[in-house]
């Protein structure tokens, strides 16, 4: 595309006399040859660009927030009235300074530390007076600081083994690593850092709902401006990058009986009530998956307790073969429990009826069966986080429709193609991402920095700031840049790897960048 706008001028008036106005959004994020695209089919006086050089976070994309940092030096304040007629006139920059989702001492304490770290020197711009934000309404107050810091004293732990050292890019104390200290393994308690970090959370978090040790705290009401006690649901745990992280936050504060709720603490596949109904769908397309059907039979479609399944096993005589379906099948013929036998034979011939079922009606039909058959959506909606797990349900029910719908005749439409379908998927390295639950829910939010831009929270825990900048753009045998070209390491005569002059200059560029 953009070779053609560079050979034909005619093309590119063409497309100029199409777009009246260029609006750009995000412009921070935008790459040099987006930039080109833009520059050939805008005119002088119709962008209207809108972005944040402090929010660009897609520099693994090949963004350039320079680019941007370039049209702001050019331009002219709003008030500055314009030297030239429109059309050669600068651009006139408008900065938008008023924040009306935070507290003026929440404001104040972010200008006066973006205003220390993000110079010309790191940042490519000073947080000067133009970036500093403004509370428009009058300080909203409640008892205490605005802003506490709390750091966890970790002990140090023995040197990291070499698996700790490949995960040198996620530790989540000072120690560099996440593995349990010395201390932690005296005494018998085997935790990592950040489910320590959890635990620090989930304590004050109850002591601010319940007032545990004092007063349960107040915040001003975002509907009626009037003073009451915070509820879980005004507050929020935010993470840098939660894909790895989260599902530790929502084990521990779970543990300590608060209602918590995170689209990114695992992904599609991995939360509990998709992983029961995936281990349904392959027992029904083959019954002899040990795994599958041992998850089947032990779930709440099902019913039966991890000590029915051990009889079941081992009450089999050998000649039944290894298999736990084989072993079923005989305790429901013969087993020596009577109760046992009833109960595994109800469960065989729930699951006959369903393989049944799976052969002559629709996939989706056979899913919303099971659900209505088994209560299974109102019994993850009581568990804790149930409004995102009856939402992931629904959502694996829908997916079924669209599969359906999307399959040719060739791809085929039943449970086995669907069951490889998703399969290939997760061999890939693909998910799913979680279902969007009711935000409505009484319960803490677990979610990342970038993901909560634009939402409002009376309390928030920003966790895990001990973590390290991940720096694996800096390192490997070649490295790319748009200037510089290639840098590569050199083998010298003594058998080891150098960095070449050009290799250390990218890797300087990409580490001041990524400061």
């Amino acid at each position: 595309m953009l070779d053609l706008l560079d050979r034909s001028e005619e093309v590119v008036e063409s497309l100029r006399r199409q777009f009246r106005w260029v609006f750009v959004d995000e412009v921070q994020d935008i790459n040099a040859v987006q930039q080109r695209l833009l520059d050939r089919i805008s005119g002088p006086d119709n962008v209207f660009m809108v972005g944040d050089v402090k929010q660009s976070i897609y520099g693994f994309r090949q963004s350039r927030p320079e680019l941007f940092i370039e049209r702001l030096a050019r331009a002219l304040p709003a008030e500055q009235p314009a030297p030239s007629p429109v059309g050669d006139a600068p651009p006139m920059r408008v900065d938008l300074r008023d924040s009306f989702r935070s507290r003026p001492a929440v404001l104040d304490f972010a200008n006066r530390l973006f205003g220390r770290i993000m110079t010309q020197g790191i940042a490519g711009v000073d947080y000067d007076e133009r970036a500093v934000l403004r509370a428009p309404h009058g300080e909203l107050g409640t008892d205490g600081p605005a802003v506490e810091m709390v750091v966890l004293d970790e002990q140090p732990n023995d040197e990291p083994t070499a698996d700790e050292e490949s995960e040198s890019v996620e530790p989540t104390d000072g120690t560099g690593t996440d593995e349990p200290n010395d201390a932690a393994r005296e005494s018998g308690l085997v935790v990592s850092a950040r489910q320590r970090q959890a635990a620090y959370i989930a304590r004050r978090i109850r002591a601010m709902v319940e007032g545990q040790g004092g007063p349960p705290m107040r915040i001003h009401d975002p509907d009626t401006g009037d003073l009451r006690p915070v509820r879980y649901g005004d507050i929020a745990v935010l993470l840098r990058s939660p894909a790895k992280r989260a599902r530790d936050y929502v084990e521990v504060l779970r543990l300590a009986g608060i209602p918590v709720s995170s689209d990114s603490s695992e992904g599609f596949f991995a939360a509990t009530e998709v992983a029961d109904m995936m281990a349904l769908l392959k027992t029904l397309d083959n019954p002899r998956g040990d795994i599958e059907l041992a998850a089947v039979l032990r779930s709440e479609t099902i019913g039966l307790e991890d000590a029915d399944l051990a009889r079941v096993r081992l009450e089999a005589p050998a000649q039944v073969g290894p298999r736990l379906y084989d072993a079923a099948c005989w305790y429901a013929r013969g087993g020596p429990d009577a109760a046992l036998r009833q109960r595994v034979s109800e469960a065989l011939a729930r699951l006959g009826r369903w393989r049944r079922a799976a052969r002559t009606r629709s996939l989706a039909d056979l899913i919303w069966d099971v659900y209505r058959e088994t209560g299974y959506l109102a019994f993850v909606s009581a568990l804790p986080g149930g409004r995102q797990r009856r939402a992931n349900l629904l959502m694996l029910h829908d997916r079924a429709v669209q599969f359906e719908r999307s399959a040719d005749a060739f791809q085929g439409r039943s449970l086995s193609h669907f069951i490889e379908f998703i399969e290939q998927l997760l061999e890939a390295g693909q998910d799913w991402a979680p279902a969007a639950a009711d935000t409505a829910e009484n319960a803490v939010r677990i979610l990342s920095v970038h993901r909560s831009k634009g939402l409002e929270f009376g309390v928030v825990f920003l966790a895990g700031l001990n973590q390290p900048f991940n720096r694996e753009d800096t390192t490997g045998p070649c490295l790319f840049d748009e200037d510089l070209l290639v840098g590569l390491q050199v083998w010298t005569d003594r058998e080891r790897c150098v960095p070449s002059r050009e290799y250390e200059l990218i890797a300087d560029r990409r580490r001041t960048r990524a400061l």
